[in-house]
């Protein structure tokens, strides 16, 4: 550093001039210092230590002021050099972050940490990069540096939602389940929060009308529901591995209320409810698990085989593996819900759902165990040692799974070698001798079959025959079966063996293994008849296979026709179908072969019963008695159709006879003397006999739930087939019939519906809804009295649905009985105030009444509990204008206004002031021309009087005036209202004359165009009076001959495709409505329909392209176009019941194929505020908010059509096509 020279002694005397200018020089040096002028300080320090003399204070200051502003200036560079230095490190840090998030993206996790940590390393990190390092290291599957990532980046922001949320599941994976539930428990407090934060901004931004805003925020609030909703669900985890299986499943409970989908959290809930013993819910939940497994497992093993087709591999084998993951999730679930069913001692659906899951995993031991347990349970012990022995050879040596294994095989061994019960199953004979043929003799005297080795083998196992047949008479069946076993391994090649094996099986009530044996015998002799029929038989009693067990008794039969007992399991079979007639048929046959055939006597009874044969059905228990006298059965169904033939006294006797002879601690015992007590209490009382119902073989619930799916996809003739088959075999069920008119009524066919309710009044006429449908149908078409009396048989069975009085009042208002409507009126309002319609009602009547106040008072009611925008309310607010210009007889023509004007005429003609005399009553028949002729001057001075009072038909002819004038009569009343009612109409009768113009500037009326015929008229006719019927069917089929007639008429073709989407057939609909649309390219018509049909398929695009392809309004022919003339019809309805929902949604649909568009949005708006429900209107608004969006370009239009999109996007389920319209519309 530069330092002044040392100065002479000589030059140290300074004038008084020189200090003056270094002290200025100093403070300017001190200024610059101060304003931080580092570089100019030095330099003018510099020059004042040059100027100042050696030792001068001023000369030291300078040079202190030089050292400092030095430090300064270095301390400067060196901040502005860190500064630059970490600028550059943040630019840096943000651009390795950017490459480590698009590296993230394509799963490069190697590439991402390295750039994440060089961000870390070149400014530190901030939270959001060491959560991206955390949420990749996780990636990679490195988790314990994630966990170290992750709690760097808490430790900066503790709140950090998704590095929570991550270190809850790591913490639980690492097995920490104290730190897993406190991250769970900060990352739920903190969810919550911010959700409620949304929430009320959402509201408020609702409030303020701000709806993209609030779209925005509800997005959010999903997402975080999402969110939480995995939270929760990890939470149930941790709390179910801490045995606080109450907090699992509220909080499993509250995952799937928040994530529906979530298949895992259905599961771990369904583990809850078992594990406290809640069997009903965890079924549900297991159930639910199951039901979204199938779906996904369908939608991943379709995207790998797409992923195959279009040769991506690796996409195909993930695709593939997540199947697999969801796959083993859907086993666990199976076996839950089999524990579930086997605690409700509901083996059948346990065994269902544990070969359901070893379908999915033949490897499941727990489901091999299950099974096991299960088949042991029905004590089919044999298949239950199997099923052990497959879960020993799969199960690793001397692991506890093959320890179990052995232990349950020997305690299966030792129950089946134990000596059993034997079974009371269904009445039967004495055990036959082993095999009796046809021939009636026994093996050992059947001479050549087979060949002598044959016969000689057959004679070497008669001993062991013999003594089978000594233990069967002894009823000692189990040692029996082990003596089989024994010769069975010994001579495989008889098929005997396994037949009498099976036989004894059966007698136990060990029916799989009946069946095990009775194929064995029939793999070694196929043409066996007594092993095929035993098959049939066995099938029959299960319940299952049936279509196979009456071919093998067929075979049986064929092979051997005479035998009695083969006649009597084909007829078995049969009644298991459900086909009385001819399982009646084949029992006869066997009683006629074989007379003494107690069991087919016995069956035949039943089946007589069933046939509501009575008499049969007694003889033929009455014949079972002479031979069983001790049959207890055979009793029982004796003395129940004596109930059934109200011979009460002999089922009375017979019951308390039977009752004494059974031992008290039987159900049988407890069952007789229950019916006994109750058919005995009702003679004595003369009130119906409590008889019970024997439950028919037939599958009504199975076949009536096929109708049901059959009519749910629109295949309505697979359902009437259906319905059809199930009356005719159990022509006394009441479901058959009643939904089968249901389905005929819904399609318009009243005829058939009508006679299928018929059938189902005789069987059940205490139906509710059978008897009020039946009368809403009668009432459609004008049966008045029919209608009548099921509406009065309705009310008597439900008197607290206001809908029967209703319609009673309805057709009393349409009868003119005013007073009788009225009080029906109030009786439906009595059981439910809230029925608009009865309200609306009861105003009519009173306004019929002239009781106008109580009137107001009804519609006052009515507008007020009515749902906005419905036709109902502005039906009310109609009647309520009415009715206050009836109660105001000063602002309209009263009779008494009316008398006074014609006095005032009467005083004019005369010149004089005092009143006239009072009219004659006139002549009834001269009604007409009352009145004397008025002139000119004299109608337009009474015109002149009554224009302001333009309604005058609806005055009330109790209105009261004060005044001297005399009252008229009913008579006179009647011709003055007549008058009155013409008064308008002849308004302009006398009015000037118009004037005349020439044909230049005259105003012609548009000339309606006219229509050159064509040979489809004649069906487009027919089609149209049956659409209008109802009857769709036959309109569709004489539309197709007017296509055929004529291929390319627009009529046509547009009429098709309506009445085709209609009857939900979309393809059809979109074949003809296309072919419109090629032979009229200009035609605006089939262009809305092809749109509006786009729309409804979830196609936006090509809906748009269409619709913007409209030139002009849309016109048609209503005489000739259904939609058109549909659109009066459903008007009608509406004028008589405004609060009909299908009137509202069937003129909506109208309305957007007609181009109505505001219209269609009214209505729809109708539909939700009558029914929230009908979620699918709000679908058709969108539909129509879009079109006015294209032909006007208004936002609000776009805005509704996107936020009703939104709303149905986020339903539970999502409605079809919601989201991916939705995301269309926002590129419009």
């Amino acid at each position: 550093m530069f330092l002044l020279a040392v100065v002479t002694a000589a030059q140290a005397t300074i004038d008084f001039a020189q200090t003056d200018k270094l002290s200025e020089s100093l403070d300017a040096l001190e200024r610059l210092y101060e304003k931080e002028k580092w570089d100019l300080a030095i330099k003018q320090g510099r020059i004042l230590m040059n100027e100042a003399p050696q030792g001068s204070p001023v000369r030291q200051r300078a040079y202190d002021i030089v050292v400092l502003a030095l430090d300064k200036q270095s301390t400067g560079k060196l901040a502005q050099e860190r500064v630059e230095f970490q600028e550059k490190q943040k630019k840096t840090s943000a651009q390795l972050t950017a490459e480590g998030n698009k590296q993230l993206a394509d799963k490069k996790f190697d590439e991402a940490i390295t750039s994440f940590k060089g961000a870390i390393r070149a400014f530190g990190g901030d939270s959001e990069v060491w959560y991206l390092l955390g949420y990749a290291f996780g990636e990679k599957g490195d988790k314990q540096e994630a966990a170290s990532a992750y709690k760097a980046c808490l430790k900066l922001n503790p709140t950090h939602p998704r590095a929570l949320f991550h270190m809850a599941e790591l913490t639980y994976a690492l097995k920490n389940a104290a730190e897993a539930e406190d991250y769970t428990h900060r990352l739920i407090a903190a969810i919550d929060k911010r959700i409620e934060e949304l929430t009320q901004a959402f509201l408020e931004q609702k409030g303020a009308k701000l709806n993209d805003k609030a779209i925005a925020t509800a997005r959010k609030v999903n997402a975080l529901k999402k969110n939480l909703a995995q939270a929760t669900y990890v939470y149930g985890l941790l709390a179910k591995a801490a045995g606080d299986y109450t907090a699992a499943k509220e909080s499993f409970k509250r995952s799937t209320q928040l994530d529906p989908t979530n298949l895992d959290a259905f599961y771990h809930l369904g583990r809850a409810f078992l594990k406290l013993r809640t069997f009903h819910q965890s079924s549900i939940a297991f159930e639910q698990a199951v039901g979204m497994g199938e779906s996904r497992v369908r939608d991943l093993k379709t995207q790998a085989k797409k992923f195959l087709d279009q040769n991506k591999s690796d996409e195909a084998v993930e695709a593939e593996m997540k199947a697999k993951t969801i796959q083993k999730r859907m086993v666990q679930s199976y076996y839950g819900l089999a524990i579930c069913n086997w605690s409700h001692q509901d083996v059948s659906g346990a065994m269902e759902s544990v070969e359901k899951a070893l379908e999915i995993d033949p490897d499941f031991m727990e489901g091999r165990f299950a099974r096991a347990i299960f088949l042991a349970s029905r004590r089919e012990f044999m298949n239950a040692v199997a099923e052990m022995r497959e879960v020993l050879k799969k199960a690793p040596p001397n692991s506890s799974e093959a320890v179990r294994a052995i232990e349950a095989i020997k305690l299966l061994m030792g129950q089946l070698t134990a000596k059993e019960p034997a079974f009371s199953g269904l009445p039967s004979e004495e055990p036959p001798k082993i095999f009796i043929y046809q021939s009636g003799k026994q093996v050992k005297f059947l001479p050549g079959m087979g060949g002598r080795k044959t016969q000689k083998e057959l004679e070497a196992v008669y001993p062991g025959f013999s003594e089978v047949q000594s233990l069967l008479d002894h009823r000692n069946i189990p040692e029996a079966i082990r003596r089989l076993l024994a010769m069975q391994m010994e001579h495989q090649h008889i098929a005997e063996i396994p037949s009498v094996l099976g036989w004894c099986y059966m007698e136990l009530g060990r029916f799989e293994e009946a069946l095990d044996s009775f194929k064995k015998a029939r793999a070694i002799d196929p043409r066996n008849a007594e092993c095929l029929a035993n098959i049939a038989y066995v099938f029959s009693l299960k319940n299952k296979n049936l279509d196979q067990a009456l071919e093998l008794a067929n075979q049986a039969i064929d092979l051997e026709p005479g035998r009695a007992e083969f006649h009597h399991t084909r007829g078995w079979v049969y009644f298991k179908l459900g086909e009385i007639d001819k399982a009646t048929a084949d029992l006869q046959e066997a009683l006629k072969i074989q007379p003494g055939y107690i069991l087919a006597r016995y069956n035949l009874g039943l089946l007589s019963y069933l046939a509501m044969d009575y008499t049969k059905a007694l003889d033929c228990f009455d014949q079972v008695l002479m031979a069983k006298p001790d049959h207890t059965k055979v009793s029982l169904f004796k003395a129940i159709t004596l109930a059934k033939t109200n011979n009460a006294s002999e089922a009375i006797a017979l019951l308390d006879e039977l009752a004494k002879k059974l031992p008290p601690t039987e159900v049988v015992a407890k069952v007789v003397k229950n019916l006994h007590d109750r058919i005995k209490a009702a003679h004595e009382r003369h009130t119906d006999l409590p008889i019970p119902k024997i439950k028919s073989t037939v599958p009504v619930k199975e076949m009536l739930k096929k109708a049901m799916f059959f009519r749910s996809k629109g295949l309505v003739n697979h359902a009437r087939e259906t319905y059809l088959e199930l009356q005719r075999l159990a022509p006394n069920e009441f479901e058959p019939w009643y939904q089968l008119g249901d389905m005929y009524a819904r399609w318009g066919l009243s005829g058939p519906a009508m006679r299928a309710w018929d059938v189902a009044r005789r069987i059940n006429p205490e139906h509710y809804e059978l008897q009020l449908n039946y009368g809403k149908m009668q009432y459609r078409l004008m049966q008045r009295k029919p209608a009548r009396e099921a509406f009065v048989k309705a009310q008597g069975i439900n008197p607290e649905d206001p809908n029967p009085p209703y319609y009673l009042g309805l057709m009393a208002y349409e009868d003119h009985e005013f007073e009788s409507a009225e009080s029906y009126a109030l009786g439906a309002l009595r059981s439910n105030p809230r029925h608009l319609k009865s309200w609306a009602l009861l105003g009519m009547t009173r306004i019929r009444l002239g009781r106008y106040k109580p009137a107001r008072d009804a519609y006052e009611t009515l507008f007020l509990h009515a749902p906005a925008d419905a036709s109902i309310k502005r039906h009310a607010q109609k009647k309520l204008w009415e009715i206050s210009r009836l109660m105001a007889p000063d602002r309209a023509p009263s009779f008494e206004h009316a008398q006074d004007v014609g006095k005032q005429i009467e005083e004019r003609n005369s010149g004089s002031d005092q009143p006239p005399e009072p009219l004659p009553p006139p002549k009834l028949a001269k009604l007409e021309e009352y009145g004397p002729t008025m002139k000119y001057d004299e109608k337009m001075w009474v015109l002149k009087h009554l224009q302001k009072f333009p309604t005058l038909g609806r005055q009330s002819r109790y209105s009261t005036r004060t005044g001297k004038s005399p009252e008229l009569t009913f008579e006179e009343r009647r011709w003055v209202s007549k008058k009155l009612e013409n008064f308008k109409s002849n308004a302009l009768k006398y009015a000037p004359p118009e004037m005349k113009v020439t044909s230049k500037y005259q105003l012609h009326e548009p000339v309606k165009p006219s229509r050159n015929p064509d040979k489809a008229d004649e069906f487009l006719k027919k089609g149209m009076a049956s659409a209008e019927k109802g009857l769709l069917t036959e309109a569709l089929a004489a539309f197709s001959k007017g296509r055929e007639a004529s291929p390319h008429n627009l009529e046509v073709l547009m009429n098709l495709g309506f009445l085709h989407l209609l009857a939900g057939n979309f393809k059809d609909a979109f074949e003809a409505v296309g072919q419109a649309t090629i032979d009229f390219p200009t035609q605006p018509f089939p262009r809305l329909a092809l749109g509006n049909l786009y729309w409804l398929g979830g196609k936006g695009k090509e809906a748009v392209e269409q619709w913007q392809l409209m030139r002009g309004p849309v016109r048609f022919d209503p005489e000739y176009v259904f939609v058109g003339r549909s659109e009066s019809i459903w008007k009608r309805i509406l004028d008589i019941n405004p609060g009909d929902v299908d009137a509202h949604s069937n003129l909506c649909i109208i309305y957007l194929f007609t181009g109505k568009f505001p219209e269609a949005i009214t209505e729809c708006k109708n539909v939700v505020s009558l029914a929230p429900s009908r979620a699918e209107h709000q679908f058709y608004q969108a539909m129509a908010e879009t079109v006015l969006y294209l032909k006007s370009k208004s936002q609000t239009h776009k805005k509704e059509a996107r936020g009703l999109l939104n709303v149905l996007e986020f339903l539970a389920p999502p409605f079809p096509h919601a989201r991916m319209l939705r995301m269309y519309l926002d590129t419009l």
